[in-house]
Parts: C-alpha cells; structure tokens; sequence
C-alpha cells in the first residue's frame, strides 16, 4: 500500500514484486500478475503441486470416471406392481 509521497515510487513497488515472483518462482505459480488498484499493489501466487499432489488428483480422477461408467449404463425399468381392483 502506497501513502503520501509513495506514490510517486509506484514504479519501485512493482519492480520489488517482480522480484519477489521471480525469487519465489520454483515453489509457485502467478495466478494474477501485479497490479495497482488505487494505492494498492498487489500480485497472487500459489503454490505449485508436488509430484505427490499431482498423483493423487490423477488416481481421483480415474476413480470419478469408473463410477460415472458403472452409473451411466442402462438400467432395466422397475416392475410394474399391480393395483388391486377397487
């Protein structure tokens, strides 16, 4: 957050962020690039998956795939039951 006469060093601000992406840049991602809403600089970033991480979603995915087949197949009608006569 930029006060006063900070804001004439907005440019200072963006170039400290860029380097901090840059530092940071093997442990995480840029989900939104830096940038200044009024007096505001702000970037974010997330962390990256580890192989693990990246493993698990796969396995997840697979499971979630088998159970839409085994759901999606077609099943036979129910039985009609037969109303007794009134």
């Amino acid at each position: 957050m930029f006060r006063g006469r900070e804001m004439t060093r907005t440019g200072l601000g963006r170039q400290i962020l860029e380097r901090l992406i840059k530092d940071v840049e093997p442990h995480s991602i840029v989900e939104f690039r830096p940038r200044q809403e009024g007096n505001t600089l702000h970037a974010i970033l997330a962390p990256k998956k580890t192989e693990k991480e990246r493993e698990k979603d796969k396995q997840r995915e697979e499971k979630h795939k088998a159970a839409a087949q085994s759901t999606s197949s077609p099943i036979a009608p129910p039985a009609q039951v037969a109303k007794p006569a009134s």
